[in-house]
């Protein structure tokens, strides 16, 4: 049964590559992780702006669901779990869980391994909505600060330090100037299977296939640059 399983698994996964060969997929582009990934690659393919976006991304994210867990969807008190770990449900735990649903439809083993990182933002960002005295035990210049003052100064100093990696070391303008929904979509995602590809080489054969589709992109715009020269 087992033999029969598998071989039906590689016949299925012959026809999805043949269908991509063909410039066809079995599955929407919103769903296609290969597409997606390699979209948002094209943008991040300079090592000093990958490493700002793994480091600024993560950050982004969570100081805007800092920003969501101030509206509350419920009138009941939030649970403190740990020291600075709460739990209630509010806008973030909404917007957070649409990215994880998202992301194990894409690619569920890496959705698995984002998971703790989603957890874990979600609680730190409730217990710091929700106890606004819990700021007095951060360290150095963030003791004190309001809690959306903090998600604002994160927000800033982030988003310009991607600024600065995409005009610097890139030389290519970020990916939501032509797409604002994918790129913020994908980046939380992006950055983290980056991270899995460098720490652990996970899944080989989807990075060749990025790469791959990130040199045919580059090709296709120096071949239009190049007809808008002449």
């Amino acid at each position: 049964m087992s033999e029969q399983l598998t071989s039906k698994d590689l016949i299925n996964e012959s026809l999805d590559e043949e269908m991509e060969r063909k410039g066809t997929s079995p599955y929407p582009d919103w769903l296609n992780v290969k597409k997606q990934l390699t979209f948002y690659a094209s943008y991040h393919s300079n090592p000093v702006n990958i490493a700002i976006h793994m480091v600024c991304i993560p950050m982004i994210l969570w100081s805007f669901l800092l920003i969501l867990a101030h509206v509350p969807l419920t009138s009941a008190a939030p649970k403190t779990i740990a020291p600075f770990l709460s739990f209630q449900n509010n806008a973030a735990l909404w917007y957070n869980s649409a990215y994880v649903l998202y992301y194990f439809a894409l690619e569920p083993f890496g959705a698995l391994t984002y998971l703790p990182q989603a957890i874990l933002s979600q609680l730190t960002v409730t217990h710091l909505a929700s106890f606004p005295s819990s700021t007095q035990s951060l360290p150095g210049p963030f003791k004190g600060v309001g809690s959306m003052k903090l998600a604002l100064l994160v927000q800033l100093f982030s988003w310009l330090s991607q600024f600065i990696g995409h005009g610097a070391a890139e030389g290519r303008a970020p990916a939501l100037l032509d797409n604002l929904l994918q790129a913020v979509v994908l980046a939380p995602f992006f950055s983290h299977l980056e991270f899995l590809f460098l720490a652990f080489n996970y899944n080989p054969k989807l990075q060749a296939e990025i790469k791959q589709g990130v040199k045919e992109d580059k090709a296709r715009r120096m071949k239009e640059k190049a007809k808008k020269t002449r």
